[in-house]
């Protein structure tokens, strides 16, 4: 081996300015990996936001992850996101 660098291989093919510019198509493993991002998102912002929950004739709030957590579905909530969409 040489220190030149004559050991290191040659890129197969060399691309033109105006190819590398071009942004590639978002593939449908692309949008679904976004779409899990953005869910994953929101889901956190839930586990952190105070949620008012009705229980027998009063409301309480609790944390969405103590909701998530023990799995309980009340039949309506209020969530503040802090104008999260």
């Amino acid at each position: 081996m040489t220190d030149n660098g004559d050991d290191i291989p040659r890129p197969q093919q060399v691309s033109r300015p105006a190819e590398l510019a071009k942004p590639a198509a978002p593939s449908q493993a692309d949008e679904v990996a976004r779409g899990r991002r953005r869910f994953a998102r929101l889901l956190d912002e839930f586990r952190r936001a105070a949620v008012l929950v009705p229980f027998e004739r009063e409301y309480r709030t609790v944390r969405g992850e103590r909701l998530l957590d023990e799995g309980t579905v009340p039949d309506a909530v209020a969530v503040d996101l802090r104008g999260m969409r």
